[in-house]
């Protein structure tokens, strides 16, 4: 058996590169499967220390895979379809396990699970800022990092909104540790400095709207030291999303109601129809070439382009709206593809690229969810809720945890296995269950 410190380290070591590596060389190889690791050292101590089984959690725990297969068994769906659900399935059956069983061992050593990512994210960015230093001196407002202009397949994060799936509850975890001026504080300030340099919606807007509530509901909780620097990150994020043309863009298609209506296009398809049939008959060609003018001014006055980002997210809960109404228990774990294709065409867009983006992520986890899961969505909005809510889980671990859920469920999300989004939610259940609330 592993010495336990070296036992412990590399069952945290792998659950924060589970969580944080999710997009790191992935042409190479999915880290992700690093999940492997803890889940054999967990038989491993079975085994060696011939724990007892808690039966009631063991019975919870299949009744929960067990329904997960039927629903996607009782799909209509292709063989290649229900294989890629069952993997699927499988691996969350796997990240459930292996989660639960070391939380406790998580909560103890949750330091060495952020600061394993944050030195070796500032190591791997003082390396790629010399590697590409070509890249950094070409692009406009690219100064380190710049995930989201260059498609390299050395990149840590796809894109800036990636790492905004987890830099809130980085910079949460990196206020809960300063208590004066130490090692913490000046992490926090690099950290920041850094994602000010690659802007990003996602990170900002979750800042400012988690920060404030955190701020308002547990203010006596924070030492002084914390308060000012959450005030002066709420009113920073404040000032970052003020002066970006393309976050105010973003936010004006969102709350502009017309752009919410789901327009099918049978009624559309079917004038086509009639239109095209008129064209037929037309003999006289000047007739035709006026009826085309009407229709290209017609468009031009109802079509106005949106922006892309806001169009995705848009399209992505429109598709749940549909799905909820054709299939109440949802379309089978991983099944949102299915959702997208069937739906897509009822839904009116502005730019053609629409129909082809996040296909299988859906943009946010809480479109993914309901398409997928139906009205069991609800129980994991509850647990959130009660986690959140709950008197008797300390607020540093609800201010860490939190905000990576809300911002993957509400804001900017790529599934469950990436983020970090099933470790945090497997954690809060766990943290509900030890706490007894």
């Amino acid at each position: 058996m592993l010495k336990t410190n070296t036992y412990n380290k590399i069952t945290i070591i792998s659950f924060s590169i589970f969580i944080f590596f999710f997009d790191f060389l992935r042409d190479y190889f999915d880290f992700r499967l690093i999940i492997f690791i803890p889940l054999f050292l967990a038989f491993v101590e079975f085994i060696y220390l011939k724990k007892k089984i808690n039966y009631y959690l063991i019975t919870i725990y299949l009744s929960l895979i067990s329904l997960l297969i039927l629903q996607s068994l009782f799909q209509e769906i292709n063989f290649k379809d229900k294989i890629y659900s069952f993997k699927s399935i499988i691996f969350l059956g796997i990240s459930i396990f292996s989660i639960w069983y070391f939380s406790e061992s998580i909560i103890k050593n949750i330091s060495l699970i952020f600061n394993f990512f944050l030195i070796f994210f500032y190591l791997y960015i003082i390396f790629y800022t010399f590697f590409r230093i070509d890249m950094h001196l070409e692009n406009h407002q690219c100064y380190i990092g710049c995930f989201s202009v260059l498609n390299d397949k050395f990149e840590f994060f796809k894109e800036n909104s990636h790492l905004g799936f987890i830099s809130s509850t980085l910079i949460a975890y990196m206020i809960t540790k300063v208590k004066k001026i130490n090692f913490y504080l000046i992490s926090l300030i690099i950290f920041y400095i850094f994602i000010i340099l690659n802007f990003s919606l996602t990170i900002f807007f979750t800042i400012f709207f988690i920060f404030t509530y955190f701020i308002i509901f547990y203010f006596k909780k924070f030492n002084i030291i914390q308060k000012f620097l959450i005030f002066l990150i709420i009113a920073s994020s404040f000032y970052s999303l003020n002066i970006n043309d393309g976050a105010i863009d973003r936010l004006y298609n969102l709350i502009k109601f017309d752009n919410w209506k789901v327009n099918n296009n049978f009624e559309l398809l079917e004038e086509n129809k009639k239109n095209i049939n008129k064209e037929n008959k037309l003999e006289n060609v000047s007739k035709k070439n006026n009826e085309n003018k009407k229709q290209k001014k017609n468009q031009q006055k109802n079509t106005q382009v949106k922006n892309l980002s806001s169009e995705v997210f848009i399209v992505s809960l429109n598709i749940a709206k549909l799905s909820i109404l054709e299939k109440p228990f949802g379309y089978g774990l991983n099944n949102y593809h299915l959702a997208f294709k069937k739906n897509i065409d009822d839904i009116s867009v502005t730019n053609s690229i629409t129909k082809r983006l996040n296909i299988f992520d859906a943009s946010n986890n809480l479109a993914k969810m309901i398409t997928e899961l139906g009205i069991f969505s609800l129980l994991i909005f509850f647990i959130i809720l009660k986690f959140l809510f709950s008197e008797k889980i300390p607020h540093e671990y609800k201010f860490i945890i939190f905000p990576s859920l809300f911002t993957q469920i509400f804001i900017r999300g790529a599934g469950y296995f990436n983020g970090g989004f099933i470790f945090f939610l497997v954690l809060s259940c766990y943290l509900l269950y030890k706490y007894n609330d």
